[in-house]
């Protein structure tokens, strides 16, 4: 893995090196802990002086739109089309995505989806992980298997700053909540937090020198947000 990723990173800026090394760097320290089960390297494009990581296979869909956000067709679609990056030993799914101008991030989402039913390993070693989940949700057997656990993505838009949606913010319960998070966060900020309230059992902790932070354009920008509910990382 060390040679693709060092081919790979010499094209990048500085900074979408960085964001590069500590999606794989911490994706395989998760793997060697026994928290994931599998990982992809995230996907680069690159034109002129822009710049996209993302997960493999990355297409639009019904399914994987705004609108699909909460269904477990959107979960299955992700799952049966490989578009993550990280499947954690539950099932859930890690992807994300981030776009920069130069070094200057454009546009950040990332993403975890939790596994929506308790599955048992055998049957995904047999039938699929997608097909499982399909066939638990058409069986009489759901109330036992099914898992009330919403997915959680956050958000940020440069140029999308508005009293209504907050260039920065996370979507959880409702396609339409936007919880203001004030800035983009980093890969592993975002892990650090979906460990700590959903995992914490897991022995991962991060250090604050383990954390990035991004260069933006009208970072001093001051919009008054209709939206009451804020949330800091």
């Amino acid at each position: 893995m060390e040679i693709i990723l060092k081919t790979i990173v010499m094209r990048m800026n500085r900074t979408v090196e960085s964001v590069y090394n500590q999606i794989v760097n911490t994706l395989d320290r998760l793997q060697n802990s026994g928290y994931v089960d599998f990982y992809s390297l995230p996907n680069v494009l690159e034109k002129n002086k822009y710049t996209m990581l993302s997960w493999n296979n990355y297409q639009s869909s019904k399914e994987t739109s705004e609108n699909y956000f909460l269904r477990v067709e959107q979960y299955c679609k992700i799952i049966s089309t490989n578009a993550y990056w990280a499947l954690l030993k539950d099932y859930s799914v890690i992807r994300g995505s981030f776009e920069f101008d130069n070094n200057k991030l454009l546009r950040e989402s990332l993403l975890w989806w939790p596994c929506p039913v308790i599955l048992d390993e055998e049957m995904v070693y047999e039938f699929g992980l997608d097909k499982s989940v399909e066939y638990i949700f058409q069986t009489n057997d759901t109330a036992s298997n099914v898992r009330m656990r919403t997915p959680m993505r956050i958000d940020f838009d440069v140029n999308n700053n508005t009293s209504n949606h907050p260039r920065a913010h996370m979507h959880m319960q409702n396609v339409n909540t936007r919880i203001n998070t004030y800035e983009p966060i980093c890969f592993n900020r975002f892990l650090n937090y979906i460990i700590s309230n959903y995992y914490p059992e897991w022995n991962v902790k991060f250090d604050e020198r383990e954390f990035l932070s991004f260069t933006y354009d009208n970072k001093n920008d001051i919009v008054k947000y209709n939206r009451t509910l804020k949330i800091s990382f």
